[in-house]
């Protein structure tokens, strides 16, 4: 028999390096660079890392069989609500620029824009997926409302679309 108990030894963060993904380590390096002596800078990082542990942890292990909704493009980690566990995961991006933008929609320049309209779900681990539109919005004159109304039409037909090719499991009972 396989003895399957966890023992935390950790005395810092880096203890627990194996365990964590690039971007966690990133993010932990990041903050551990920030001037500061304190003691309770290096308690909340090691309480990051057996966080961040604990999460891997249970997305490999639980779930490490189920593939991400086909639009994702990020997904959360697992967490069980109640009796359930999902994930929350995010797909596309529509950013509305306004009419005097210079961005040229490149991520490194900072836009002035009117609105975003965001596709984003929940997956269950009875592989149901349920998608929504996350829409934020500043004040809009009249060809900021036109775009805005062009990219939330553009993200109607993509929820359509997605629903369609995906078989969605049975719920019980009809529900």
């Amino acid at each position: 028999m396989t003895d399957t108990t966890y023992e935390d030894t950790a005395l810092t963060w880096r203890d627990l390096i194996d365990e964590l993904t690039a971007e966690q380590i990133a993010e932990l390096e990041e903050f551990e660079a920030q001037p500061s002596d304190s003691c309770f800078v290096q308690a909340g990082l090691l309480k990051d890392a057996r966080q961040y542990a604990a999460w891997n942890a249970t997305d490999r292990v639980l779930f490490g069989h189920m593939p991400k909704p086909t639009d994702a493009k990020d997904t959360g980690h697992w967490r069980q609500d109640g009796e359930h566990w999902h994930r929350l995961f995010w797909g596309t991006e529509r950013v509305c620029h306004s009419a005097e933008c210079e961005c040229d929609h490149d991520d490194d320049v900072v836009c002035d824009g009117v609105g975003k309209v965001d596709v984003v779900g929940q997956q269950f681990s009875d592989g149901l997926i349920s998608r929504h539109v996350d829409l934020r919005s500043r004040d809009l004159d009249a060809p900021g409302c036109r775009r805005l109304t062009a990219a939330l039409l553009s993200a109607a037909e993509e929820l359509d679309r997605l629903h369609a090719a995906e078989v969605q499991p049975e719920l019980p009972f009809g529900a």
